[in-house]
């Protein structure tokens, strides 16, 4: 069945050590979706505002987003108003994370895209003995109805193990 907005969501996924030795490393449950969210200048004209603030609200830890192109100074801020960066004419671009459940696009009298966001609904240290596997799992939590235009359509979730590459491996390709 396909999820609900509403619906808690149970991700599963098994972790494996091939290795010979105890292996700690961390693992991060993915949403990514792609998306349309778009400012042009009309809309500054039309709202009658010279700066607009939009807020993506996803249930996860942390949040970034992609924008195909900005033209114009677009500032990025995190749930308690607190600038993360600032991007000024360009394109394909991902902005930093954010920590937390909300990322805001603050414009004025700019023009962008943004096409698809990717978030952290969760991030976990294990250990797992050599040769050996361990079945986790994360909850996705959907009740909150706040961005829930966002939630429709497909979705890809994504675990992976070792996210940072911390651990020298002989296959770094294996790792989602």
């Amino acid at each position: 069945p396909e999820p609900l907005i509403g619906d808690v969501i149970e991700v599963n996924a098994t972790i494996a050590n091939f290795g010979s030795r105890e292996g700690s490393t961390i693992v991060e449950f993915y949403d990514s979706k792609d998306v349309n969210i778009m400012r042009t200048l009309e809309d500054y004209e039309r709202l009658g505002k010279n700066k607009i603030k939009d807020v993506i609200k996803i249930p996860a830890h942390r949040i970034r987003v992609h924008f195909s192109y900005v033209e114009g100074f677009v500032k990025i801020l995190d749930g308690n108003n607190t600038e993360v960066e600032a991007l000024m004419s360009s394109k394909d671009i991902w902005t930093k994370w954010v920590s937390g459940d909300i990322i805001q696009i603050e414009s004025q009298w700019a023009e962008f895209m943004i096409d698809k966001y990717e978030a952290v609904i969760e991030s976990r240290n294990i250990s797992i003995s050599a040769k050996s596997c361990e079945n986790i799992s994360a909850k996705w939590d959907l009740s909150d109805q706040y961005m829930g235009h966002i939630f429709l359509g497909t979705h890809n979730l994504t675990v992976k193990v070792d996210p940072y590459n911390d651990i020298d491996e002989l296959d770094e390709e294996n790792n989602t």
